[in-house]
């Protein structure tokens, strides 16, 4: 039933533009060439949970330490790619990941959030194959999605004042200038605890991703800070920075700052923006890159300099002092 169907839609296909002699020819040519294969028929209803080389590759990917928002957030895209296609991984071919990735493009996804997605099934392919669970790889002629890429700006230090200024209590002051000094992600400030910090030394052991570890630093306003808002809480709590029901939480962080933003006046308060802020600045005063990189937990320098933001101006002052 299966090969007759096959051999129905294939007519019906190439009937749209082949004529009628032509039309008989290539299917008779089909008949001929499937002659001794059992055709099998994938239905659309196959789901992400019966495939073992997806199940393979995020058990590696738990093996290799990688973050549990890295596993998620692989698992959720793969699962939802693998789904929508209906079809087992060995099966997948290019005209189906174009297809996902058109339909995704017509569901108003940016280009950027595209190339995300192809970089995503890309490794997971390109794993298969290397680990012999796949013979090809369909991704292999499937380029980089070209997308616009936005300047995203640190803040200016008129913006850091007007934020400091509009900071409540304590608490936000200590974040605001924690932020500012270390440029941690929200995992890692989260996940702070009061002992993490030595006031002396004006260091922060940090856990960041991968389970790396690393030392970050406080100059000395966040120094002031932070033990100021350590000595004004009532708490017994090891958290260094804490919320109603314990250590604060990404999602109570993030609220915080947006508090801040709506208060300040300030746009894109969010910490990602610190970090940006912090990797400009360090390098506009002349800080190698390499020890930028290893401050905000970067393996790459690549990812820094995605962070960095070139003043043209400094740019022209800098071609005046060596041209």
């Amino acid at each position: 039933m299966a090969k007759e169907s096959l051999i129905d839609q294939f007519e019906e296909r190439v009937g749209e533009y082949l004529t009628g002699a032509h039309t008989k020819k290539a299917v008779a040519d089909l008949k001929e060439t499937l002659e001794g294969y059992d055709v099998e028929s994938v239905g659309s209803d196959y789901k992400a949970e019966d495939d073992d080389i997806l199940k393979a590759f995020i058990d590696a990917k738990t093996v290799e330490g990688r973050s549990e928002k890295t596993i998620n957030r692989y698992a959720y895209m793969l699962e939802k790619f693998i789904n929508s296609v209906g079809v087992p991984t060995n099966k997948i071919a290019p005209e189906h990941i174009r297809a996902y990735m058109a339909a995704e493009m017509e569901r108003g996804q940016s280009g950027r959030s595209i190339e995300g997605i192809r970089q995503i099934v890309s490794s997971f392919f390109g794993w298969a194959c290397k680990e012999g669970l796949l013979k090809k790889n369909p991704m292999a002629n499937i380029g980089a999605v070209k997308y616009k890429k936005e300047i995203k700006l640190p803040f200016s230090e008129l913006e850091m004042a007007i934020i400091k200024l509009h900071c409540l209590d304590k608490r936000e002051r200590a974040i605001i200038y924690f932020l500012e000094a270390t440029g941690c992600r929200v995992s890692e400030v989260c996940g702070l605890k009061r002992d993490s910090v030595d006031y002396q030394k004006r260091e922060v052991k940090v856990l960041g991703k991968g389970n790396k570890e690393r030392i970050v630093y406080l100059n000395e306003p966040a120094t002031v800070m932070v033990q100021e808002y350590i000595n004004s809480r009532k708490d017994d709590h090891d958290g260094l920075f804490v919320g109603q029901n314990g250590n604060l939480t990404p999602s109570g962080l993030r609220n915080i700052l947006k508090l801040i933003e709506k208060r300040s006046g300030v746009e894109n308060v969010h910490p990602h923006r610190f970090r940006r802020t912090l990797a400009t600045k360090l390098i506009d005063r002349g800080m190698p890159i390499q020890e930028v990189a290893f401050l905000l937990g970067h393996s790459n320098i690549n990812t820094t300099m995605t962070y960095v933001f070139v003043d043209k101006i400094n740019v022209k002052n800098a071609y005046d002092k060596y041209a």
